[in-house]
């Protein structure tokens, strides 16, 4: 049986597509670790390791907080587009101002720094 053509596929496509877009500028080995919970939009999980030269990882069902980072940012984008909203209806630059404003919101997980913060640290780790 083959997933080509199927709505799963499309998904995982889709995801993979978005997922490369988005993360082109990361630097070459500050990306190592893919998680994922059981959702079939990842079943293009191979391409993505193998495109980021990063492992993947899968959560067990019904255990959030295996992606507690993810649980908590779902939270917060949901200060901004509430369960139900329309997504047709959201453009590009909603999602920018969005994402600008929780990169840059301190964390108490992150000693009250930025998730900009936190990633330009890392960077410069990395150069060092």
């Amino acid at each position: 049986m083959t997933l080509a053509c199927s709505p799963a596929a499309e998904r995982a496509s889709t995801l993979n597509r978005a997922a490369k877009a988005g993360l082109r500028r990361v630097s070459h080995g500050l990306l190592q670790i893919f998680t994922f919970d059981n959702g079939n939009e990842f079943a293009g999980f191979k391409e993505l390791g193998t495109h980021f030269d990063a492992r993947a990882y899968f959560a067990h069902p019904y255990c959030a907080w295996e992606r507690a980072t993810n649980e908590n940012t779902n939270g917060l984008l949901r200060q901004f587009l509430p369960k139900k909203t329309d997504f047709r209806s959201v453009t590009q630059a909603q999602l920018d101002i969005i994402a600008h404003r929780l990169n840059n919101r301190p964390r108490k997980r992150l000693d009250y720094r930025t998730p900009c913060e936190a990633f330009q640290k890392a960077i410069v780790a990395l150069r060092v």
